[in-house]
């Protein structure tokens, strides 16, 4: 039986990835540096308990968050990460981000794509994972999650807030692209990889873009309020499009999204009923 350490258990995937994983042939153990029942608590992700496979999932998954704590946590972070390597000798899954691709692509981002330290939170995605490569980890590079449990700060919760109320549907912006991913189809990923380790960079998304409009119109679909309108603060057209092209994880572990952004959405809606 393979030990499996979950670092960053606290957060929304690391619930998630615990509570399937636990269910598995995996002998699994969530840390987390704050408080939480079944979770290992420590001071400091040095002190994790030993395992084969390292999941890392512990750094700050809000952009805004990790740019204010600047310079001091990304080299603290990146240090953690170099020794956690090291403890665990390459055997990680290190959860990045597609946002080192930037905004700007007109069409799916390959993993051999031009990638951008454009802030804090990319940079230290980026540095993190050349730690990673250089040690035979895996990195995956993830598109916007979804599922129960998740961030309240996002534009996905910030238009399910909005269910229910009267008048328009407000948006900061409706012009966005970007590639959501169901939390339910990345722990099914993570699972495989736990079980058939491959050292590599992989996309991890849907593997296609929609609008933000979009998005709206398919929330207010699912949840009945189809004719509800949809404004845009702001009304200036902005160029901001990132989505992923999939193929390279689809053909190493024939893995790819189970159902559609309709369908997540109905089986989100039944759990909040």
């Amino acid at each position: 039986m393979r030990r499996i350490i979950i670092i960053g258990a606290s957060g929304f995937v690391g619930q998630a990835l615990l509570a399937a994983l636990s269910k598995s042939q995996f002998d699994v153990v969530g840390v987390s540096r704050t408080h939480k029942k079944g979770l290992a608590k420590v001071d400091s992700y040095d002190d994790c308990p030993a395992g084969d496979l390292l999941v890392h999932l512990a750094e700050e998954s809000d952009i805004h968050q990790a740019n204010l704590l600047g310079d001091s946590y990304l080299n603290k972070s990146h240090q953690i990460t170099q020794r956690l390597c090291d403890k665990f000798k390459g055997n990680v899954i290190y959860c990045s981000s597609a946002a080192v691709y930037g905004d700007k692509n007109h069409q799916a981002s390959k993993e051999s794509d031009v990638v951008k330290g454009a802030n804090i939170y990319s940079q230290l995605k980026l540095l993190n994972e050349q730690t990673v490569l250089e040690r035979g980890g895996c990195v995956l590079r993830l598109s916007n999650l979804y599922g129960e449990g998740m961030s309240p700060n996002n534009v996905l919760s910030d238009i399910l807030s909005q269910v229910g109320q009267v008048g328009p549907l407000r948006l900061r912006s409706t012009d966005p692209i970007r590639d959501f991913l169901y939390i339910d189809d990345l722990v099914r990923l993570i699972s495989i990889i736990a079980e058939r380790f491959q050292s590599g960079v992989y996309n991890v998304g849907a593997g296609e873009g929609i609008s933000i409009r979009a998005l709206a119109e398919t929330v207010l679909s699912v949840y009945g309020e189809a004719n509800r309108e949809i404004e845009s603060m702001n009304t200036g057209s902005q160029e901001s499009v990132n989505f992923l092209d999939t193929s390279k994880v689809l053909e190493m572990f024939d893995w790819k999204p189970k159902h559609s952004l309709k369908d997540n959405l109905n089986i989100l809606k039944q759990g909040s009923i």
